[in-house]
């Protein structure tokens, strides 16, 4: 058996060489149970291995740590923190809500096992219990920053309630306002309003690496960059780089495995360019705006996207090489394998992340101009289909959707009432076609009953990209919040009005023309709160559409 002091010493070490990146994670993970098993296996030891394997996202390896450490040690409350924190990167909730349970029973004064039974908590769906807790316990830590600032959090992410929820940030950040995910979440709370920006900024210069602040200060940032200077501008490109940083959990995170070297700032011209998808189809489609661009300089493309974009990629861009894909996800972090890419690897010159053109593209506001939509081509046969089903065209006709598919706590009041919609719809001499391909019965039943409101319920609108582009091409606008329905009108050029409670990170203004652009293409907007008059605004917008 190893000494503890000896142990300690190389657990140090293969953090460090873990950290440097320089050797492989699964070879440093078995190193690490290795010395486990030898050593004295007592708390201290077990603090360092559990957390190290916390860090690197193996959430298994320390559950089976901690059931051999609980055979020497007994129930403790660093056993169950332990379980509690990897149940929580499982997606085991039920599980974490358990542990910080028992947490919470052996040490009832420790105020950050509170915290983590409220996430829990949350993450298990029971936001109002959560809630109820943090209110509850405050009073007897109400020195405790980060739990005013994860009550706060709660508050505007699943209740909306904005006013309350910024009080409590506040007193979070008047107790602590050096604590970066603290000023974050408080310039959350400001949504794009110019308040916002002081605390992006302290946020950054606290945590300069963080890439969740980063990413989110970036996003503030674009739909103003024509107004900021120009040192800002290079960096809220940067900022947006931070993208797929593992750091953003197992929503975002995207890896590739590859070897092909990252074009950075080298020309690209008559270089053979491998271009890697991005997490979202949503920003999939944004980003293909610069495709056209990169096939005029680069030498080849290959290409990666999702699947149900492969047929129109091919139909529109002829030229380019697609490859297929495979997620392996791994504890929710996904790693994207190249089956194919071994046969082509040798032509390959760099790679880059199809959202990186924008970086390498775009120096100054101007730039953006020259990049648009209406790229993709639709199928000729689909659209004639379609033609024929729709029948002679009497009046004008809109594509219609209303939500995202994630419509949790605050996000939901970024969306369209259908209760409202139908009553502004009803009063507009238009067709509307639903694309809309997530929604519930009650507002199935909401829209159903118009007669100008049609639902195609035998077309996949989720899966079946290519029936929305050809739905699309046959109309005078699509109307709806910028969702992926949205994108693909953006893709194919049908003109977008865009309906919703709040500006897309996406939406640029122009203060000259006053009106507002995605990239290059301009987009009606109307921006709508959950009143009936705002609703009411709907017919004007979509005025100059119905003409013809």
């Amino acid at each position: 058996m190893m000494n503890k002091r000896k142990t300690l010493k190389k657990l140090t070490d293969l953090i460090d060489r873990h950290r440097s990146g320089k050797v492989n994670q699964c070879v440093i993970v078995d190193q690490i149970k290795q010395l486990w098993l030898t050593s004295s296996k007592t708390e201290d030891i077990l603090v360092v291995v559990g957390f190290a394997l916390l860090d690197m996202n193996e959430s298994q390896q320390v559950i089976d740590i901690i059931q051999d450490a609980a055979q020497v040690m007994g129930e403790t409350e660093l056993i169950y923190q332990l379980s509690g924190k990897a149940a929580l990167q499982l997606n085991m909730p039920e599980m974490a809500e358990k542990a910080f349970s028992k947490a919470c029973m052996i040490n009832p004064s420790e105020q950050t096992n509170y915290l983590h039974l409220a996430i829990a908590q949350a993450e298990k769906g029971d936001v109002d219990q959560a809630i109820e807790l943090l209110t509850s316990t405050l009073q007897h830590f109400p020195e405790y920053a980060k739990m005013w600032d994860l009550l706060g959090t709660y508050l505007l992410e699943y209740r909306g309630d904005t006013e309350n929820g910024r009080v409590f940030l506040k007193q979070a950040h008047e107790l602590d306002s050096e604590n970066a995910d603290i000023c974050h979440n408080l310039a959350l709370s400001y949504h794009g309003l110019a308040e916002a920006k002081a605390y992006y900024q302290k946020a950054i210069k606290l945590t300069p690496e963080n890439p969740q602040v980063a990413v989110s200060f970036a996003l503030y940032l674009l739909p103003k960059c024509k107004f900021i200077g120009p040192k800002l501008f290079i960096n809220m490109m940067d900022y947006y780089e931070s993208r797929h940083a593992a750091q953003l959990g197992s929503v975002k995170f995207l890896t590739y495995e590859h070897s092909i070297p990252a074009i950075e700032d080298n020309p690209i011209t008559d270089k053979t360019i491998l271009i890697l998808s991005e997490q979202g189809i949503g920003d999939e489609l944004l980003f293909a705006s610069f495709l056209p661009k990169l096939l005029k300089e680069a030498k080849k493309v290959f290409l990666l996207c999702d699947p149900r974009l492969e047929d129109a990629y091919a139909r529109s861009f002829p030229e380019v090489e697609i490859l297929s894909y495979v997620d392996d996800d791994r504890s929710g972090y996904k790693k994207r394998k190249i089956p194919s890419l071994d046969s082509v690897k040798a032509e390959i010159d760099n790679s880059i992340y199809l959202g990186s053109l924008m970086r390498y593209f775009v120096k100054k506001f101007d730039d953006f101009m020259e990049f648009k939509g209406a790229y993709l081509k639709i199928d000729s046969k689909l659209q004639a289909e379609f033609r024929s089903r729709l029948g002679s065209k009497s009046r004008p006709r809109f594509a219609l959707s209303w939500k995202s598919q994630n419509i949790k706590g605050a996000r939901k009041g970024l969306y369209l009432d259908t209760e409202l919609l139908k009553k502004a719809l009803s009063k507009i001499e238009a067709d509307f076609y639903v694309i809309q391909y997530v929604y519930s019965e009650e507002e199935k039943n909401n829209l159903n009953s118009l007669s100008n409101v049609h639902f195609m319920n035998d077309i996949d609108f989720k899966n079946n990209i290519d029936a929305n582009l050809a739905l699309l091409s046959l109309m005078d606008a699509s109307i709806g919040p910028v969702t992926t329905s949205q994108m693909l009108a953006y893709a194919v050029g049908c003109p977008m009005v865009v309906v919703t409670n709040a500006k897309s990170w996406i939406m640029q203004y122009h203060k000259e023309t006053d009106n507002y652009a995605i990239f290059g293409t301009p987009v009606d907007f109307l921006n709508m709160s959950l009143s009936e008059n705002s609703y009411e605004a709907l017919e004007d917008i979509l005025k100059p559409h119905m003409i013809g």
